[in-house]
Formats: C-alpha cells, sequence, structure tokens
C-alpha cells in the first residue's frame, strides 16, 4: 500500500499529457520570479496530499534520485506551498518526479505529462488543480477541487446513498406488535422446551410496561437491564420501551464493580433484573424490579411513543478510560428492522439463534428484525452453546437456520455438517477471504459493517472472492456513507479517506458527554446542515469502481478484540488507577481471530502482577482483561519522549507467568490436553493445575483448543469448561470421548517412496559426502539434571510412534523401496567431554557421519555430557525421514515420552500412519493434471537463466564435492520488526519481504535481476499429514524479477505472486523440470537451483525436558546440499538469518560479508518502501 493509499500494480509505460492552462500558469509563474515547472510540481504535491491520509507528501527527484518530504501539516495557502516546493528543489534539475503511484514528466517549460496505474485520473485532477490555484493563490490546498462534476456525483450522490425506504418511521415495539395480530399462534421466543408465541409475547411485554410505568417510570426514562439471554429478556426490553423508556444493558457476567460504574453514569430511573442477576448489583441506590414479578400489574395507560425517542443505551469502549453510553432511537431500529429483511431473507421460516450478549449492539440485529417478521429467536440454555464444536452440536439440534457470528470465531470453528443452516451474517471486525469462501458454501453470506452509533449496521454486501477479502458493501435503504479525507472533502474512487455515516441509523450522541457528541456527530460535511449530521466513524475505508466500500482500518488505536469495540486507553485508565502501578501501557498484539490485548506495568515494588489481574478482573469485563500482563522496569520511549507502543507490540514471551506454581501434568489425558494449550497459548511448560485464564487464554483460543482435541484424539471439552477458570485437572474429567477409529500402527512391510525420497536417495548414491549434506542435526544444550536412562527409553518411545524413523530404503528389482522395521533400538551413548567447545566437536563428527540408508536406522543420538548439570544432546536425522516440521513434532515427542519415563510410565498414545497418507494423495493424483501443472510451471521459467552465477573464492571443481560449512548472523530487532510492518503494509506475509531481500542480494552478487532460485514449501496436503514425521517438504523453483527501474511496492507484489503461483505449482516433479529447462548438463554445479531460501519466521521454543531448560544450537555437519541456502527465523534469542554454502568454492568472510548484505538489503527495503529497486541494490 502506497502513501496515497492505491493498491499497486504494475506501472503502464504510456503517459499522459496534463491538459494544461499554458497562458495562465505561465503567467502565474512569471509574476512570482519561478519556473512553470514549480507551479506544476506545487499542484502535483497538492493533489497527492488530498489523495493521502497523511499530511505530508514524499516524492522523488529522478535526476538526483534525492527524495524530498514536504508538510501539508499546518494547511497552507497555494502560494505558501509554491514557496516551500521552491526553496525544497532549489538548484535541482527537475524533469522526472517519482512517486510509488504516479511519476510526473516535466517535458518543457510549459509541458507536462504524467505515467502510471492512476496517470489518466492523476491527469485531471492535476489540471484542475492547477487551474484553480493560478485563479485563485490564496485558496488552501484543502480546498482546491479536483473531481469533475461526474466523480463528484459518483461519490456523493450514486455510490453514497441506499436506496430510498419505502416506509415510515415507526417505533420497535410498533412494528414487533404487527406479528401479534397476524401470527398469533406462531413462536416467538424458543429456549429448550419454553416456547413463547406472539401473542402472548405482546401480552407479557405490555404487563411489563404498566409495572414499570407504575414503579415511576416516565416517559424518556432509562431503565436498566441485568438479565441473561433469555425470553425473559426480550419480554423485559419490549417492556421498557413500550413504557416510554430506554433500556440500558448490563451483562450479569461482568465484574460488579464494571456494573456499577455504568450504573452510575446512566443513573436509570429503576433496574429489571431477577432473583438470581441481582448479585452483581450494587447493595443500594437504584430501585429494582424482578422480572419474576411482572405477571400482575395493575391496569395503568401507557404513554405515546415517538420514533424519535430512545430505545436503548448501550456502552462503548472509550479512549479516555470510560466507556461512552451511545444513545440510539426507535427511528434508526426500525430502519434496520425493515432495510435487512430483504438481503438477510428474513420471514416467518427463519429460525435464529440469539448468540450477542445484549451489551453487544449486534444482539438488536438477532431480536428485532425477525421478530418484525414473524421468525422464531432461539435462546440456549446457559453452557449448552458457548464458542465451540457444542455450538454447531446446538444449530443443527435446534434447526437454527441463520446465524450472526464474528468472523474471528468463524476463523476458528472446524468445518461440520449443518445442512439447515442456510443463512450465516458476519460482521464487527476484518473478515478474511477464507474465512468468507469456506463459510458461504452452500449457503447465503452476508458480511455487513455499522458502528454502534449508526443503529447496527450501515453497509453490508453479499460479495465473495476467493483470494480477496470481502467488501463492506453498499449503503442500506435510509443510509448514506460518504469517504472524506482529513479536510472532510470527498475522495476519488479508490483513494483511502474516513468514512462518515449519515441517514436515518444516525444515533443522537453520547450520554452526558456533550463535548465528544459535537466531536463525533458533525453537520452534513456537503450541506452544513446540522439537522442531518454525519457520524464519523474514525474507520478508514475506500470506493471500489463497482461502488462496494473496503475497509481499511482505523484512524486511531481502536482495536477490535473478538468482535467488541476496544480502546486499549480504557483499560491502561483502570490499570493506571490502581495502587502500585506507577506507569503503564496497553497494546493490542496480532490481528482477526488472534487479536488480544497485552498491558505492561512498572510497579512501584508494593504490589505484584497478580494483584494487579486479580484487580483488573473485578474492575472490567473478560474481553477487555490483557490476556497478559507484564511487568518492566521501565516503559521503552521513542526519541519523542513517548510510549513506544511498537516496541510493546512486539514484545514476545512464551514463558508460564511467574507467579503460578508449577506440577507436571499426567501422562495420558492431561499430558495430551497440556500440549494442545502449549501449542495454541505460546505458553511453556503447561501443567494439570494450571488455569486456562491464567495462562491467557482467550474464548477464540479456547475453541481452536477444542478443535484440536477433538481432531488429535476424538475427544469434546467444552468451550465453557476451559473459560470457566477451572484447573487443567477439572478439565479433564469434562472431557467426554467420542467414537474414533484408532489408526494401527504399520507393519513391517516394503512400500513406494515419493518422487523427493527418491530423487535425495539417488543423490546421496554418489559418494558419502552427498548423503552427509542430507543429514538433518538437531541440538540443544540442557541445563538441569538429566537422566540419560529415561531419555534413552523416551527416544525409542518416540521411535516406536512413528514409523519413518524405523524405515530403511532398498533397491529392488530396479525400483526403490521403503522398508518399515516392526521395532528397532536406538542407542544413546553418553560421552564425557572437557568443555562445551570440545562437545560441539564431538557433535559435528556425529553430524558429518553418513548413514547406510540400506541397513539403518537413519536416526543417531548421542549426549555429550560437560558436567552434572550441562549436557549437549544430539539427534541426527537423515532428510530421507524427516523435514524441518517433523523435528518439530519429535521434539514435543520426545519431552512428552522424556515427563512419562521420570514417572515410571510410558508415553500414552497411538501409533502415528506414517507417510502413507501422503503416498495415497500422491496416488490419486491423475497424470493430466500432473503434465497440466508442469506445463504451466515450465511456461513461467522459460527463457529465464538456469544459472545464478555467484563471484566464487575459490576456482570451481570439475565436479560438485558437497563439502560446505555454515555460518550465522543476528539480524537487529528494528530490523525484522520493521520487516513484519512493510509485509502489513502491502498485505503480503514476512516471507514475502524477506525472500524480496534475497533477491535484492543475489542481483547484487550478480549483476542478473533475472533469477531462478529454491525455496520450500511445507508439502503436507493432508490434515492428517501435519502430525507425521517423514519427508514431506517440496522445493519450489521460483522466478525473481529484480528490476531496477521497479517500485518497492511493485517488486513486493511481483514477488508475492510469485510465492503464491510457485505453492500451486509446488508439486511439479523437480526432475521434469530439470528436464525441460537444462541443456548440457553442468557437473560442476547443481541442476536448475543453485541458491536457496528458508524462511521458518517465528520459532515455537524447543520442548524442554522436565525440570531443564534447553537452548538450540547449531551444528555444522560440514556439507551442503547446494552453493548458497539461506534460512531467516526468529526464536527465544532473537532473529538471525544463517547460510549453508559450498565451501569449495566460498570461504567464511565472504559467507559473512553476503549476511551482511541481506541484512542490509532488508534494512534498505523497510526504509525506502515508496522508493525504486534500483535505490536498493547500489552499493
Amino acid at each position: 500500500m502506497s502513501r496515497t493509499g492505491f493498491d499497486h500494480a504494475t506501472y503502464s509505460g504510456d503517459v499522459v499529457t496534463v491538459p494544461l492552462d499554458v497562458e495562465a500558469v505561465t503567467r502565474f509563474a512569471a509574476v512570482r520570479g519561478i519556473g512553470a515547472d514549480v507551479v506544476v510540481l506545487a499542484a502535483h504535491v497538492a493533489v497527492l496530499s488530498r489523495y493521502s491520509v497523511r499530511a505530508d507528501v514524499a516524492i522523488t527527484l529522478r535526476d538526483t534520485e534525492c527524495v524530498i518530504v514536504i508538510d501539508l501539516a499546518d494547511g497552507p495557502d497555494f502560494d505558501e506551498l509554491v514557496g516551500r516546493v521552491r526553496s525544497t528543489v532549489a538548484g535541482s534539475r527537475v524533469a522526472v518526479v517519482g512517486h510509488p503511484d504516479v511519476d510526473l514528466l516535466l517535458t518543457g517549460p510549459d509541458r507536462a505529462g504524467v505515467r502510471g496505474r492512476i496517470a489518466h485520473r492523476h491527469a485531471g485532477h492535476l489540471a484542475r488543480a492547477v487551474l484553480a490555484a493560478v485563479s485563485d493563490s490564496k485558496a488552501r490546498v484543502a480546498d482546491l477541487p479536483l473531481l469533475t462534476d461526474a466523480e463528484h456525483d459518483q461519490v456523493t450522490r450514486v455510490f453514497a446513498h441506499g436506496p430510498q425506504p419505502t416506509w415510515s418511521d415507526a417505533t420497535i415495539h410498533a412494528l414487533v406488535g404487527e406479528q401479534a395480530l397476524l401470527r398469533p399462534d406462531a413462536i416467538a421466543l424458543e429456549r429448550g422446551d419454553e416456547r413463547i408465541t406472539y401473542a402472548d409475547l405482546d401480552t407479557r411485554s405490555r404487563r411489563m410496561a404498566m409495572r414499570l410505568v407504575d414503579h415511576g417510570v416516565r416517559h424518556g426514562d432509562l431503565v436498566g437491564l441485568c438479565l441473561p439471554r433469555s425470553p425473559d429478556m426480550v419480554v423485559a426490553m419490549l417492556g421498557i420501551v413500550r413504557a416510554g423508556g430506554a433500556y440500558v444493558p448490563l451483562d450479569p457476567t461482568h465484574p460488579p464493580g464494571r456494573v456499577a460504574h455504568l450504573l452510575a453514569d446512566a443513573r436509570p430511573a429503576i433496574v429489571v433484573t431477577s432473583a438470581e442477576t441481582q448479585k452483581v448489583l450494587p447493595g443500594t441506590g437504584f430501585d429494582l424490579l424482578h422480572v419474576e414479578s411482572s405477571q400482575a400489574c395493575p391496569e395503568v395507560p401507557l404513554p405515546e411513543v415517538s420514533p424519535r425517542d430512545l430505545a436503548y443505551v448501550i456502552f462503548t469502549s472509550g479512549s479516555t478510560g470510560k466507556p461512552k453510553g451511545v444513545l440510539v432511537e426507535h427511528r434508526g431500529v426500525a430502519n434496520l428492522m425493515r432495510a435487512v429483511r430483504a438481503p438477510y431473507d428474513f420471514g416467518p421460516h427463519t429460525r435464529i439463534l440469539q448468540f450477542a450478549a445484549a451489551t453487544f449492539d449486534a444482539s438488536v440485529l438477532e431480536i428485532f428484525p425477525p421478530l418484525s417478521v414473524g421468525g422464531t429467536v432461539v435462546f440456549a440454555a446457559a453452557g449448552d452453546a458457548a464458542a465451540g464444536l457444542e455450538l454447531l452440536d446446538f444449530l443443527r439440534a435446534k434447526r437454527i437456520n441463520s446465524v450472526h457470528l464474528p468472523p474471528s470465531l468463524l476463523a476458528e470453528l472446524p468445518e461440520h455438517d449443518l445442512p439447515g443452516l442456510t443463512h450465516l451474517y458476519t460482521g464487527a471486525e476484518t473478515c478474511g477471504a477464507d474465512v468468507a469462501v469456506r463459510w458461504s458454501r452452500g449457503r447465503r453470506f452476508v458480511h455487513c459493517y455499522g458502528p454502534t452509533e449508526t443503529s447496527v449496521l450501515a453497509t453490508l454486501t453479499t460479495t465473495v472472492r476467493e483470494n480477496t477479502a470481502p467488501p463492506i458493501g453498499t449503503p442500506l435503504p435510509g443510509v448514506e456513507v460518504l469517504v472524506l479525507d482529513r479536510n472532510r472533502q470527498p475522495v476519488p474512487v479508490g483513494v483511502i479517506g474516513e468514512i462518515h455515516i449519515g441517514g436515518a441509523g444516525v444515533a443522537r450522541g453520547y450520554l452526558h458527554n456533550e463535548a465528544l457528541t459535537a466531536e463525533r456527530f458533525q453537520p452534513h460535511p456537503l450541506t452544513g446542515n446540522a439537522s442531518e449530521p454525519m457520524y464519523r466513524t474514525g474507520d478508514l475505508g475506500r470506493w471500489s469502481p463497482d461502488g462496494e466500500l473496503e475497509f481499511v482500518g482505523r484512524a486511531d488505536g481502536q482495536v477490535k478484540i473478538r468482535g467488541h469495540r476496544v480502546e486499549p486507553g480504557e483499560v491502561e485508565a483502570v490499570l493506571a488507577a490502581m495502587p502500585g502501578v506507577r506507569s503503564c501501557a496497553v497494546v493490542s498484539k496480532e490481528d482477526g481471530s488472534t487479536a488480544r490485548l497485552v498491558g505492561f506495568v512498572v510497579l512501584d515494588g508494593n504490589t505484584t502482577v497478580e494483584r494487579v489481574r486479580a484487580d483488573i478482573e473485578r474492575r472490567l469485563p473478560a474481553y477487555l482483561v490483557p490476556s497478559d500482563i507484564i511487568a518492566l522496569a521501565t516503559l521503552p520511549t521513542t526519541v519523542h519522549h513517548k510510549v513506544d507502543r511498537a516496541a510493546l507490540r512486539s514484545w514476545t514471551s512464551t514463558g508460564r507467568p511467574a507467579h503460578l506454581p508449577y506440577s507436571p501434568a499426567s501422562p495420558g489425558a492431561e499430558a495430551t490436553l497440556a500440549e494442545i494449550w502449549a501449542e495454541v497459548l505460546g505458553v511453556t511448560p503447561v501443567g494439570r493445575h494450571d488455569s486456562f485464564i491464567d495462562l491467557g487464554g482467550t474464548s477464540l483460543q479456547a475453541v481452536r483448543v477444542a478443535a484440536r482435541l477433538a481432531q488429535r484424539s476424538g475427544a469434546r471439552v467444552p468451550v465453557a469448561a476451559l473459560l470457566g477458570g477451572a484447573a487443567l485437572t477439572d478439565v479433564v474429567a469434562a472431557i467426554t470421548e467420542q467414537p474414533a477409529t484408532p489408526v494401527a500402527a504399520s507393519p513391517a512391510a516394503e512400500m513406494t517412496v515419493s518422487p523427493g525420497q527418491r530423487r535425495i536417495w539417488f543423490v546421496s548414491q554418489f559418494e558419502p559426502m552427498a548423503s552427509v549434506a542430507y543429514n538433518e542435526p538437531a541440538a540443544v544444550w540442557v541445563m538441569g539434571s538429566l537422566d540419560t536412562t529415561a531419555l534413552t527409553h523416551a527416544l525409542n518411545d518416540v521411535v516406536a510412534r512413528h514409523p519413518s524413523l524405523r524405515t530403511t530404503f532398498v533397491l529392488r528389482s530396479g525400483e526403490l523401496q521403503a522398508s518399515i522395521a516392526d521395532q528397532i533400538t536406538i542407542p544413546v551413548p553418553v560421552v564425557d567431554v572437557p568443555d562445551r567447545e570440545a562437545a560441539m566437536r564431538e557433535a559435528r563428527l556425529v553430524a558429518g557421519t553418513a548413514f547406510d540408508l540400506a541397513t539403518g536406522p537413519l536416526l543417531r543420538a548421542s549426549v555429550f555430557r560437560v558436567g552434572a548439570h550441562e549436557h549437549l544432546v544430539t539427534l541426527v536425522f537423515h532428510h530421507l525421514v524427516c523435514d524441518g516440521l517433523s523435528v518439530d513434532v519429535v521434539d514435543q515427542d520426545l519431552a512428552e515420552a522424556y515427563a512419562a519415563r521420570l514417572q515410571g510410565k510410558q508415553m500414552h498414545g497411538h501409533v502415528e500412519p506414517g507417510m502413507n497418507a501422503y503416498l495415497a494423495w500422491h496416488a490419486t493424483r491423475s497424470k493430466s493434471e500432473v503434465d497440466n501443472e508442469t506445463a504451466e510451471w515450465l511456461a513461467t521459467l522459460a527463457g529465464a537463466p538456469t544459472v545464478v552465477d555467484l563471484p566464487t573464492a575459490r576456482p570451481r571443481p570439475p565436479r560438485i564435492t558437497y563439502r560446505g560449512g555454515k555460518r550465522s548472523r543476528p539480524l537487529p530487532p528494528h530490523v525484522w520488526h520493521a520487516a513484519e510492518e512493510l509485509a502489513k503494509a502491502n498485505r503480503v506475509t514476512p516471507y514475502v519481504v524477506h525472500l524480496a531481500a534475497f533477491g535484492l542480494t543475489l542481483s547484487g552478487l550478480t549483476g542478473s535481476g533475472d533469477l531462478v532460485i529454491g525455496s520450500s514449501a511445507a508439502g503436507r496436503p493432508t490434515p492428517d499429514t501435519e502430525r507425521t514425521v517423514g519427508f514431506f517438504a517440496n522445493t519450489m523453483v521460483l522466478r525473481l524479477d529484480v528490476n531496477p527501474a521497479r517500485s518497492v511496492p511493485d517488486y513486493i507484489a511481483g514477488t508475492a505472486r510469485m510465492a503464491a503461483d510457485a505453492l500451486d505449482h509446488q508439486y511439479v516433479p523437480f526432475e521434469r523440470l530439470v528436464a525441460g529447462l537444462v541443456t548440457g548438463r553442468d557437473a560442476s554445479r547443481p541442476p536448475l537451483v543453485q541458491a536457496f531460501f528458508a524462511f521458518h519466521g517465528r520459532q515455537r521454543a524447543r520442548a524442554a525436558f522436565t525440570g531443564t531448560s534447553v537452548t538450540p544450537v547449531l551444528i555444522d555437519r560440514g556439507a551442503a546440499k547446494l552453493e548458497f541456502v539461506v534460512e531467516v527465523e526468529e526464536n527465544a534469542a532473537g532473529a538471525a538469518v544463517s547460510a549453508e554454502f559450498a565451501s569449495d568454492l566460498f570461504d567464511t568472510p565472504t559467507i559473512d560479508g553476503w549476511l551482511d548484505q541481506y541484512a542490509d538489503r532488508l534494512a534498505r527495503l523497510t526504509e525506502n518502501p515508496a522508493g525504486h529497486v534500483a535505490d536498493l541494490i547500489r552499493d
């Protein structure tokens, strides 16, 4: 994404002439003693500033490659801007002015042109801006007209307005009451065996209204509502609005302190509650009306209620620390009730789940629109439908056909057979493309958007596209949406601005907060009419060419946590008010379904983190409580002495909270569940007395735990059991076993091999060093008491679980076969060594010894003992039986098995299926499918050079010797995190950014911009291979286009496309690519791929043996598969880049220099996100 907000694409080389009024420009310039080119350049800067959400504009003077930044934050007029441009470019020759979206070409004193992806649009805007500026140079830059009349009409009339409503204003209860006349016996509300008809609902809500009036509720009063999700809650809602009041929902599951705070702000006339939920309310200060007693009441007249009366007040998070009460009128909800009928397909057939809490305005959408058309609102009994597999079971059992769920929950729910669920609605947070595609299959899928301040919804769409997040749609009937720049002027199609919403749904404002109301609810920006206010959402968006609104992000610090709008400042204010907290900061980490809050505190020594956590849990609802609270000596600050929130967001912590006592999980179900918790939460170790909540677990992570447990063992755990604060051992007691088919152990037999295994075996036959190149060492320093006997038994328990570790490879009748032994024993010799250096030397010898692939075993282990509490544990696998992901599986299993052996037990679990499923999948691929994929990828690679000619430090031997070495260098943390931010800004993965940096490095070393390289893919096409040990990894062949003329965003986008296409073709046989591309094989080089890149990202911490701590260590086996292999990862020690290299060709100083160049190119990439590739590869 560029600074203007346009998506980047490949530039067109065509130059579009700017239609200038030459005479007017020349006259204007002459009066000021400047060139016409300065005038045009100033207008160009003015237009770019209007495209941007930023207040400054960065451009590049191509003649000197000088980047200049011009600040317009103070709102200058055009004369002032001309002066700034003149002084900035003084003495510079200005012929071509570069920008990521559009270049300006000043081809003469009075001629200008533009080129780039937005050239045609920009030429028109620039011409209009120049004409207006020279006509009135005292006009503010922000007021210069840009849009043509047609463009202005498109974004302010055609796109901005929903259909004209065909209905008049109404009240909520009037629309629901119509169904009591039309369908008196139809079921309105259902909970378990309880069913309430429309006639019953009308009678009960009327009686509730009369009782409220009898208790003194008057027209316009606020009435607290503290009830669980139930039919009684809806009866109370309707009773309150029929009495002329507005309900204020209070969640009985929230801490009493939070409820008391909201009551103090709302000051309701009375609170409707029950005997059960009354306990969370303050003991005094409020009149209470129990819903159970609402049946008996005197006949009293009810007031007339107007559509402009208040219907409810819902509190949302506030940046000052105080929640904001949003005042919503009947007319907004009544408009919603009619507007969503058609797109949601609501009718008498509708059976919708009431899922959201009443304090979340999605509940309004779930309740009132269906009740206005005769549908049935279904409630779950407590604990029946939390948020995991039990929710899906409930949907099926209760024949729910419509449900509104947040995208973050949908992302975690597994595929399920739900034939009756024909309508699914989502919103409240960003929805990913995969979620939309997966959940839209076979049903109506609606993606909606709208803040609480606009009566729940403002826009919606049914558009779903592969690989593209769904837009947020078009305005509802009666709703107006404008996208405005920072000066409240409409922006063109495709340009980012702030979303403003007007029309029937706009709320009245904020309770007891006139200043904030005036700030966010402003007079109509186009008409100035204060009676037609528009709500400034703080959300950034843009119009697509087809008129749908696309959500881009927030203009402030507000975030969405599990569908709830959260201001981190509100949580900070609560933390700051706590005794013993000297300073604090709260940030959100990750996005979408994994988004969570993390609090950082500086304590005065008189309190502890656990006290702070207990205190905040008493004050705030669960979604506002940080998942983790971390104590620091000081908060990091920027050069401007402000809290460095970027540094806090990058903070990583995988250790268990220090204040929690630890007891190891027992073997069996406890160990299995503990392992899953550790995977999902990123916390190790997990003990049997740990609470999921205490470890920072969220509801979405609980859903993930339930799904993994069901997939792995067939067991079902209720999400509510995880979120209830119970210890792991108690959660295990709540697990129910489901029927599952056990996987039998693979017999001692021979089977075929994969194409990748066949290739490695063939290469390994040349000489011992070729085989050693495929040895995969995994070593850790173990500090603490290590029971080597238990370790030996544990390793063999792991070998028994995974058939690949018992596999050898033999050639029979010219066909390579994999032979699996029923049982083998791996010895684990313990060798005493004098120091760490000696241990490393011995480990290198072990790692550099070739395996006999026919006799095996293809795994060896050694322990080098430096002292009683210091050991180097070394495992060496042959790549034929183990890849990188497999090492992680072995690592986790070995820790589990060791813990079991310490207790005199054996690791619980079945024998894994080995590679049978993978080989079966390969067998299902038709020849035509493989042929087509191969032909496509050969076409992509056609014409590319098949050699990456790196400069060698030594003469190239006539044949590959496979001798090699390894080097590693740390990556600066700020560069690593900057790369992550660059990836987010360009909507690509960090892998793409690092791959792009690798391309820049190779281009600089070789002088070539067309590069063919290798990269890795997991190669696990089916879910049942994810926990399987074996060789699955694929070599993808990529073609990188490192053209110096490309812009950085274009280069990144092209690299992303190449990576995505390569993944789609990762199963193309490597040998067929070699055969189709390489002519005249050179024995001195690996065919086709000599340079290779692997990105491992943030690595899971290695599993520790019980009672010890472990630190991974890099072992150089003295061999190399290819000439130059670069690997990038981040672990507990920080980010690092390492290289495996052919030592016959390169020496270590050369490789160290190349790794430094990689770090430099990565840094340049992040520092020049809007520059050109030429800027990055120049020394």
